[in-house]
Order: C-alpha cells, then structure tokens, then sequence
C-alpha cells in the first residue's frame, strides 16, 4: 500500500529562451499528493530548482540561478498531479531534471532531459573588396542556441568552404556567429548564407546576387 510510480514527459521537452516552461508529472495510481514532499532538480539532486512540502514552498536551498523564476502549479494536487513553471527560460537551464515525490512510507522520481533554444536573427551580409581581383563576403547573425549550424551554398546547393568562421558566446548566453568566404568578382554565381538551428529544424537564410556587377546585390 501506499506505492506509486511518478509518470513525466514521455520526450525530452523543448524550452524557448525567454519563454516559459511548463514542467509537469504525475503520480499512477492516481492519489493525493497534498502531504508528500514534491523536489525538482536539475542534474543530480543537490542542485534544487524548487521544494513544495507540508504544503507550502520552501525555497531556501533553492539554487541561486532559479530564485524568482519557479512556480509550483498544484491545482490538481489532490489527483497527484504538479507543474513547476520556470519562466523567464535561460540557456543555461538545460539539462536532466528529476520530479521526486516522497511519502509517509515510500519515495519515488522521474527523471527527463530539457533543451533550451532560440533561433537568431535573419543573416546579414556584409561585402567588401578583398584585393583587385577578389571580394570578401560576411556573413553575421546573433542570438543563437545552441551553437548553429553555417553553411554557404551556391544556387545549386553545393557548400562554400568559408575563409573565416568563429561562433562566440555573448554576455547573455547566446551564440553571435561570422562567416566570410572569397569571391573573385568577375564571378557570376549566386549564393546564399544559412544559418540553421538543429533542434527546432528552422533555418534563416539570406541570398546575394553577384550576376558580374560590383558591389553585388543583397536580396533577402
């Protein structure tokens, strides 16, 4: 009497960046959860996110990173079934988290992966003549993440080799990633700059005409 299995998300749940998570697990069989020790954490269990027991928040060995940002939802509580909102969403917030409930007699966890990601800004070209023969083209976006993928294609969608690229995180956690390849400016090709974030498969991409004239034109 009195075991139970705690229930999570079934797949690893995806975060948006500034956005809000809904974390939620249940207990099977269904029962009241109301005097049970609810913990969330976050890779091993001394890193608490948030702790809900004898009804009530406690919250003093509560992560620093998380503090003002967790909300236990327990309206449906009485049915075994809690939600921890973690909202504004940080990219360092990724990573295994465990749901633990622990009884008057038995204690029992679920354990499920978040990714956290954004998708930047739209590419931005920038040309500049590299010497008397050859162009340079620079390709810049920023507020990525993870770290996405760059490609330079042609019309053909064969891949660029790039002269140049660095991919830096900036102050607030996201990726600002540059990319350049070399023209020769007689070149009549084509081609595009792509910037790809893997995990929600969305890409930006920007495309820049050479068709034999100096400077090249930009067409989004």
């Amino acid at each position: 009497p009195g075991q139970f299995q705690v229930i999570g998300p079934s797949a690893p749940v995806t975060a948006l960046v500034g956005e809000e998570a809904v974390l939620s697990c249940h207990l099977s069989p269904s029962m009241d959860a109301q005097n049970m020790e609810v913990t969330w954490y976050r890779n091993d269990p001394s890193g608490l996110v948030h702790q809900y027991r004898t009804s009530q928040d406690h919250l003093e060995h509560q992560m620093p990173e998380y503090q003002g940002r967790t909300e236990f939802l327990k309206e449906n509580i009485t049915k075994g079934l809690v939600a921890l909102r973690i909202h504004p969403i940080l990219p360092s917030d990724g990573g295994e988290y465990g749901c633990f409930f622990e009884g008057s007699t038995f204690y029992n966890e679920v354990q499920f992966e978040m990714l956290v990601t954004v998708s930047g800004t739209a590419p931005h070209v920038h040309i500049e003549p590299d010497n008397n023969r050859d162009i340079k083209l620079t390709c810049t976006s920023m507020g990525w993440y993870p770290e996405p993928e760059v490609q330079w294609k042609d019309l053909q969608g064969l891949h660029l080799a790039p002269a140049f690229e660095t991919k830096e995180i900036e102050e607030n956690g996201l990726f600002h990633v540059e990319s350049s390849i070399t023209m020769d400016t007689s070149s009549r090709a084509d081609v595009s700059c792509v910037i790809r974030n893997l995990i929600l498969s969305v890409e930006k991409e920007v495309h820049v005409s050479m068709a034999g004239q100096f400077p090249p034109k930009l067409i989004s």
